[in-house]
C-alpha cells in the first residue's frame, strides 16, 4: 500500500474511532451550577422553569425541588396583667444572704417560716402577689410526654441536676394552671409570666425548701427573644 493511501486509512480509521467514543457533556449555563436553579435560565438547561417559591436541593443541578420552609408565625402579643408584668432577674431574687434554721435548730414551723421570712429584703417580698416576668432555664419536675406541668426555672443551665445545685432563693418553682401542660425547651432560655410567690414555709417533711413559686398559663411561656 502506497504512502497516500496509509495516510487515508490512518484518518478514516481516527475518525470512526472519535464517532464511537463518549461525547462531551455540554456545559451548563450561568445559575445551574450550586445550590440555585435561576428560573430565567433553567429552559437552557432543559429542566423547566422551577416555580418561584421553589428551590433546588442538593449540590447538583436538576436536583429535586422542595417548597421553602413557613416564616416563623408571629407570636400574638400579651395582654392585661401579662402585659404589663413586673421583671425581675435572678440577681434581685438571690441578691442576699438566706440560711433557714434546720428542723434541729428549730422545730416550731411557724417560728422558723419566721425566721426565714426575716431574712428575705423587702422589696422581694413585695413581689409576692405581683405578675411578673423572669428569664431562665427549664428543669422539668412533672410531665407528660412532651409536655411539663411543673418544672423549676433556674439562671444557669448547668444547675440543679446537671452541676452546683442552686441555693434555695435560687430557682423558681413553675406551676402550669389547667392540664394542657407546655413544651419543653432543652438548654434555652424561656420567658415565664405569672403570679409570683414568696414563702418559707418548710415542706411537709420538714426539711427546708424553694422559696419562690410562679403560676402560669400555658401562654405565660415563650423562648425569650434574642438581646
Amino acid at each position: 500500500m502506497s504512502a497516500a493511501r496509509t495516510a487515508v486509512a490512518t484518518a478514516c480509521l481516527v475518525a470512526a474511532l472519535g464517532a464511537c467514543s463518549e461525547p462531551e457533556p455540554p456545559a451548563l449555563p450561568p445559575g445551574l451550577v450550586g445550590d440555585w436553579i435561576d428560573p430565567s435560565l433553567a429552559d437552557e438547561a432543559g429542566v423547566g422553569a422551577a416555580p418561584a417559591e421553589a428551590v433546588a436541593l442538593g449540590d447538583v443541578a436538576g436536583a429535586p425541588l422542595a417548597k421553602a420552609p413557613p416564616a416563623p408565625r408571629a407570636e400574638a402579643p400579651y395582654t392585661g396583667e401579662l402585659a404589663t408584668a413586673t421583671p425581675v432577674t435572678f440577681e434581685e431574687l438571690q441578691g442576699f444572704d438566706f440560711e433557714p434554721p434546720t428542723w434541729e435548730e428549730v422545730e416550731d414551723p411557724v417560728e422558723a417560716e419566721r425566721i426565714g421570712m426575716a431574712q428575705i429584703p423587702e422589696a422581694v417580698k413585695a413581689l409576692d402577689g405581683e405578675v411578673v416576668v423572669l428569664e431562665g432555664y427549664m428543669h422539668p419536675i412533672e410531665y407528660e410526654n412532651a409536655y411539663v406541668r411543673r418544672f423549676i426555672v433556674v439562671a444557669d443551665p448547668a444547675g440543679c441536676c446537671f452541676g452546683v445545685p442552686p441555693p434555695l432563693h435560687g430557682y423558681v418553682e413553675v406551676l402550669v394552671e389547667g392540664k394542657e401542660g407546655v413544651p419543653y425547651h432543652f438548654m434555652t432560655v424561656v420567658e415565664v409570666r405569672g403570679t409570683f410567690g414568696v414563702r418559707t414555709a418548710r415542706h411537709p417533711r420538714g426539711y427546708p425548701q424553694g422559696i419562690y413559686t410562679l403560676a402560669i398559663a400555658p401562654k405565660g411561656l415563650r423562648v425569650a427573644k434574642a438581646r
